[in-house]
Order: C-alpha cells, then structure tokens, then sequence
C-alpha cells in the first residue's frame, strides 16, 4: 500500500511493541547496556520532533496556528527523562561493561520515526516553499495535535520498554534513573492527551510525495499503483500552479481530457457491474452514481473537443489535420515536419489510471485500443465485502484527482496562453488577412476554455458526492476525501497567497495616458549630458533670469527696445 503518515507511525509502534514482548527475563549486562543505548538514541529523536514540527507549522505560508501551550508539558517531561535516561547510560558505561549487539526491532522503530519526519519534510521545498497542498494544513492546530498524539503514543511505548529494563539495570541508582525516566514519559503523554482536542484523524492519510516513476513492487496490485498515480497527478498539479514545476501544454491539457473521459465510463461500468450482487439499496445508489460520472465524461468530452482547433506552438503533439507536403517541397527542403516532444508526467499519470481501471474490469491484457471483452467476474475484483469497500475507495481517489485538475484548470490555462493559436473560422477576427492560416487565441475562446472547466468541476464535484455517499451505504470509510476536504478549506486550491494580478489599462488600471516625466528622455543622451536641464535652470536662478520654456508654437512677438 502506498506508504502515508499514519503509516509510518504505526510501523514504528509495532517495532516498539515487539521490542518488548521479545524482552527476555533475565539479561547479561552487555546486553542491557545495548538495549539501553538504543532507547536513549530513539528517544532523543522522540523530543525533537515536537519542535521541528512547531517549526515547520510557523513557516507555513497564510494563516497558522503554532501551540506553544500545548508544546509546554512535552517539552518539560521529555527533558526530565531524557535526562535520567542518560545518567542511567553514563553509569552502566562507567562500570566497563561492553557494548552487545543492537536490537533489530528499536533498530526498525528509529528508522519508521525518521521516515515519518522525512515524509513531512518532502511536502516543503529547500526554501520552504510548499510542494504539495497539505502543507497548508500542518499550519492548523488540528492537524498538528494529530501528530503530537501520535508522538505520545510513541512515548508511551518507549516508557514501558524502560520500565521492562529498570529491573536489569545492575544498580539501584541506575534503576531509578530508570523508573524517573518511565514516569516522565507516561506524565508527558497524559498531559498531552489532555490538551489534544480538537484533532484532525485524517492526516493519518497524508501521502509521500510521489516519486516521478513508480517505486511500487512488481508485486503490487492494480489499485496500489493507481493510488500512487493519483498522489502524483495531484502534486504535480500543485506544483504547476505553483509555478515550481513545467506547465502543462495545450497537448496534454487534451490528452489528460481524454483520459479522464475513458476512465471515468470505465468507472461507471466497473460500479455497475460490482452492483449486480448488491442490495436494491446499494444498487441504486451506484447507478446514481455511474450517471454522473456519465455527465462528468461528456464535459471532459467536450473540452478535449474544443482544443481541436488549437495548438500550443511549444508543443504540437495535437494539431489539426495539416496539408501534405509536396515533391518539390520535400526535396528543396522546404518541409519542416512538426516536431516530437515528451507527454508531461501528469499526462502519463492520467493514462496510467484510465489503464488500470480497465485492467480491473477486463483482465490484465486489456488495451484501450482494443475491443472490451466480457467483464470479469465480480468474485475475481471484489471477493468480498472488504474487498468491494477497498475499490469502491480506490475509485473515489481517482475521481477526486480529477475533480482538483479541473478546479485548476484556468490557472494552468493561464501559464500557457501566450503560446496557443488556432484556427477557428467562427474566431478568426476580420482585420486579420486572408495569407495567414493561426492567429493568436482570442480573449472569448480562452474564456470558453475556463468555463469549460469550470463546467467540468462542478460535474465532478455532484459526482463525487454521489460516489461518497455510495461509499458510506457500503460501510467504507474515506478519510482520504476528509483529508482533501479540510485541505480545501485550508486553503482554496492552494495558490500562493501573494501572487499580484496583472495591472490591464481599462480594466484594473487606469485607460488615460499620462505624459512622460521630464528624466524619462535623459536616458537617451550621453553620460556628460544628463542632468544639463536641471544646472541650466540653477544657473538662471541664481542670475535673476528665468529660462525660456521651450514650445511648439509660433514665438511670440517682442517690441525693440534698448537693452
């Protein structure tokens, strides 16, 4: 299973847990020196990680919450009993006793603590810039608590695993070191636990950052690689917004289009053909649910449609039906076949998904190219209960990627416009002549694009609440969709927060021209005659004569006069 937060803190529970039940009754002095060593390196991973998170949670961009109060009785109880736990150590090391070998299970809990602290880290740049959405939501006190709990949790084990080892400590002071230290730990973790509320469950399910290929085994099943397919779709997405990673071009935005068209009716099939063994209930609420992911389909239909008409000039992987070249052209060298560029790995993400659904209804070798057989059995996709809650849940994901692509597709419009033209008859602006075939797209077809995708958004949206409550009648639990939700909240589609709007004259600037200053020509004369206005008009100042204005107009007339 793709490998999240909550995930990593479990592992390193159960290594802990395992720790101590393998604790034999009687152990040589080597042997607990080793063991004791080994806690007291984990533990002092343990008490910094509250700090680093409360670091990170203050560097988050927009608002943030940083829980110094509930920091307080953590970081007090852990230096207390980081504090006997190394008197204790210092003193099996002074009677000379030496080092046995370590044990594995602390050895695997150290490392899923760092993985945990690793896998945070990944959701920030070097310069902290956010790299993926949920970054947002670390600066939220619920969120925070979540992991605070679960550090507790931590400690709690890690108390008990020094209360197994105060018996073997070989001193009565060493052993009270120990149990000071127990009683440390079990105080931070009941204080903590009282000032936990409210806490956020779901960031359980913050994901890794995926990596730009697939690092699932060989072995992993189809709805495995398809979750990391969609945490990569999505970060990805981010990041394009974001303006951290290469937009995605006009080509790709009308692959990705048809992508999700076909994947979308695969998942509406794949419920209705997981429905047919189901209550009456049940079954209805996933036809609903396939009709809308019908509707869904035809607006990501329809704006694949409607970039037939136009190329991106940095990439033109789709383009129009173009006139073929000529003898005479192909031999004068003339030709210029378009030329060949790489898909955008959201792009490959999004047709990884449509295949994998596929796979999952129709076997293994299906291709999109090929004709659909007969589905498989519902006994071989779902054998039971469980089993149809896990796709169900599966399928959800790769909707809601969807749904948050097309929630940001005016934004990854907006970092490509400048490059895409068309040749629409029905835009084609008239002053234009009649030698020149693309012309730049106009303000009203990009506009058309927007609203497609907003169109689409709001397709998906009424389709993943139906695909929701679908889940629900099943008994599936989502927390991946409230953890989204929260992140949405936390902030809209998760754009920079300082990000200046384009200053357009007539629209959100002033239209009147305003005239030139009187420095703004100086740039133009040379070095040793800037400035010449401004001594000249010294000069005449101090003389009592005022220099003459220059202007346009034909000079007035001057009596003679006797100077």
């Amino acid at each position: 299973m793709p490998l999240t937060l909550g995930a990593a803190f479990d592992a390193s529970a159960s290594a802990l847990r395992a720790a101590a039940s393998a604790l034999p009754q009687s152990l040589p002095p080597e042997e607990t020196l080793a063991l004791l060593s080994q806690v007291h390196d984990f533990f002092q991973s343990l008490r910094a990680y509250p700090d680093h998170v409360a670091r990170m949670a203050a560097q988050v961009p927009g608002s943030r919450t940083v829980l110094g109060r509930r920091l307080a009785p953590l970081r007090s109880n852990f230096a207390i009993a980081e504090q006997h736990l190394a008197r204790a150590l210092q003193r099996c090391e002074a009677n000379g006793i030496a080092t046995g070998r370590p044990e594995p299970h602390l050895e695997q809990a150290r490392v899923h603590l760092g993985v945990s602290r690793d896998l945070l880290n990944g959701h920030r740049g070097p310069d902290n810039t956010p790299r993926s959405p949920y970054l947002y939501l670390l600066g939220a006190a619920d969120a925070q608590n979540y992991v605070f709990t679960r550090i507790t949790e931590l400690a709690w084990h890690t108390g008990g695993l020094v209360q197994q080892l105060a018996p073997h400590a070989g001193s009565a002071e060493t052993t009270a070191d120990l149990r000071l230290a127990q009683e440390a730990m079990h105080q931070a973790v009941i204080l903590g636990r009282q000032s936990a509320s409210p806490t956020l469950w779901e960031f359980c399910e913050l994901p890794l950052v995926a990596a730009p290929r697939n690092t699932q085994p060989e072995r992993a099943t189809l709805l495995e690689r398809m979750a990391e397919d969609c945490d990569r779709i999505l970060l990805s997405t981010f990041q394009v917004v974001n303006e951290t990673e290469a937009p995605l071009s006009g080509s790709d935005l009308q692959q990705i289009a048809r992508y999700f068209t076909l994947g979308h009716l695969l998942t509406g099939r794949t419920l209705i053909h997981l429905s047919q063994d189901r209550p009456s209930a049940n079954q209805e609420h996933l036809r609903q649910t396939a009709n809308d992911l019908r509707d869904a389909a035809k607006q990501w239909q329809a704006l694949a449609q409607s970039f037939h008409r136009i190329v991106d000039l940095s990439d033109p992987r789709e383009h129009p039906a173009l006139p073929r070249f000529s003898y005479t052209d192909v031999h004068t060298g003339r030709a210029n076949p378009m030329p060949k560029t790489q898909p955008h790995r959201v792009t490959v993400a999004a047709a990884d998904i449509s295949l994998r659904i596929g796979q999952l209804l129709y076997g293994d070798q299906w291709q999109p190219t090929t004709r659909a057989p007969q589905p498989r059995p519902t006994a071989d996709i779902a054998p039971d209960a469980e089993g149809l809650r896990t796709v169900v849940v599966n399928l959800h994901r790769s909707l809601a990627t969807a749904h948050y692509l097309a929630d940001a597709g005016p934004y990854l419009l907006g970092r490509i416009q400048h490059n895409l033209v068309t040749d629409a008859p029905e835009h084609r602006p008239v002053k234009l002549g009649s030698t020149l075939r693309w012309y730049a797209l106009p303000a009203h077809q990009l506009d058309e694009l927007c609203n497609t995708f907003h169109t689409i958004a709001t397709a998906a949206g009424r389709a993943n609440e139906t695909l929701t409550t679908s889940a629900r009648s099943l008994g599936a639990d989502l927390p991946r969709a409230h953890l989204d939700t929260a992140t949405r909240k936390a902030i809209p589609l998760a754009l920079p927060l300082e990000r200046p709007l384009p200053r357009i004259p007539g629209i959100n600037a002033p239209a009147a021209s305003r005239r030139a200053p009187s420095w703004a020509l100086q740039t133009r004369r040379s070095p040793g005659l800037r400035g010449l206005d401004d001594q000249l008009r010294v000069v005449y100042t101090r003389s009592g004569r005022m220099p003459v204005q220059p202007s346009a107009s034909r000079p007035s007339h001057r009596a003679p006069g006797i100077s």
